[in-house]
């Protein structure tokens, strides 16, 4: 029987992901956890408990009396003592208090404010052979970019772990794109790429920049998995608005940058498929805008558009026949008509109390000149 305490908030207050592995039985999460730095340099009476309650989880003849000593473990904030016993237990390979010695220190991190601690904890991760105190261990990394170092590791427990732990930045994207790529765990993978949907716009070309200087060949299914979880819009202007395509030497015909170049024009194909699969309300809702404001824009993207538009699972409301509706001041008639065609190709994904509004909103266009009337009228018709 061990201690798992990664179900509960920890004493430094970071949000805590899913325990990958059992947990005992919730204890009372009302109990007030004391500040750590508290007893840093405090009373040492606590740290004098401490080996006494590492006992009683360990010895614990029964489910209630565990719980009541792990209680006490979490509450027990250790002091510099109490950190150098926790240490030695973890340090022991012998000693059959090691998890609970290594959730414990994983739960109070005050001690990780010194580099010097998070130093101690990678080593002690790096040559960790017991799997169950390894992934303990890696838990005690978790929201620091340090832990992207064990996203593949041997251990899968352990790979899991600083997948669920890692935070997302600039400096850990390179790891986590390496893992989803190379890696052998689909959990951690799914995990990771749960993580990638919730990047940055600018954090996007980053990732992108990875993928294109990617140096082995990946397989489309690979990729697709990956372009699917990205944020859709940003993805559409980077890839298919080419906004973020560098600039290659058309004079250079082999080497890295030939390579580069493929590897851009592949993502932006399998990009596109992508982004039709499933297109969300606020990538049509920014074509759609796009479209009527910009007549170069609407030519080379009406057939992605339309394509969207059928593919989309989403219904439309009034923001987007408001966006319509703004778009209509001193508009010209090839504009007003082809926002009209655009309307018609969304009536079949408007609510009820919307289609009524685009109805009014067609007559008032029809009304602009017996032109623009006909045309839209051809169009209701299905004529062109």
């Amino acid at each position: 029987m061990v201690l798992d305490v990664r179900h509960e908030v920890s004493s430094d207050n970071a949000s805590e992901p899913e325990p990958s592995g059992p947990a005992l039985p919730a204890t009372d999460q009302t109990d007030k956890l004391p500040s750590p730095g508290a007893s840093e340099h405090g009373d040492s009476g606590g740290d004098l408990d401490l080996e006494t309650l590492l006992n009683q989880v360990v010895e614990a003849e029964s489910l209630q009396e565990q719980a009541t000593a792990v209680a006490q473990l979490r509450a027990a904030v250790p002091g510099g003592a109490g950190i150098r016993l926790l240490s030695a237990v973890v340090e022991n390979r012998s000693d059959s208090r090691r998890l609970v010695a290594a959730q414990a220190l994983g739960f109070h991190r005050h001690w990780l404010a010194a580099k010097t601690g998070e130093e101690q904890l990678l080593a002690w991760v790096r040559g960790e052979r017991d799997p169950q105190v390894g992934a303990a261990l890696v838990w005690g990394l978790r929201n620091r970019e340090a832990v992207q170092e064990f996203l593949l590791h041997r251990d899968v427990g352990l790979a899991r772990e600083a997948a669920f732990g890692m935070p997302l930045s600039e400096n850990t994207l390179p790891a986590l794109v390496t893992a989803v790529l190379v890696g052998q765990d689909d959990v951690t993978a799914r995990v990771l790429l749960e993580k990638l949907g919730t990047i940055q716009r600018r954090q996007l070309g980053t990732v992108v920049d990875l993928l294109v200087e990617w140096p082995a060949p990946l397989t489309v299914e690979t990729l697709t998995s990956l372009l699917e979880r990205l944020p859709q819009l940003p993805l559409f202007e980077l890839l298919l608005e080419r906004k973020g395509m560098p600039e290659w030497d058309p004079q250079q015909r082999g080497g890295r940058e030939t390579d580069q170049a493929r590897n851009w024009h592949q993502l932006a194909s399998l990009a596109e498929k992508a982004l039709l699969k499933a297109p969300g309300g606020e990538l049509i809702r920014y074509l759609i805008g796009q479209s009527a404001r910009n007549d170069a824009f609407a030519r080379r993207h009406a057939s992605f558009l339309r394509s969207a538009v059928n593919n989309t699972d989403t219904r439309f409301g009034p923001d987007l026949l408001g966006d319509l509706e703004r778009l209509t001041r001193a508009a010209s008639e090839d504009r007003l008509a082809r926002m009209a065609q655009m309307l018609l190709e969304l009536s079949h994904k408007l609510d009820a109390a919307t289609g009524d509004r685009a109805d009014a909103l067609l007559e008032e266009w029809k009304s602009k000149s017996p032109d623009l009337k006909l045309k839209i009228y051809h169009m209701q018709q299905g004529l062109r």
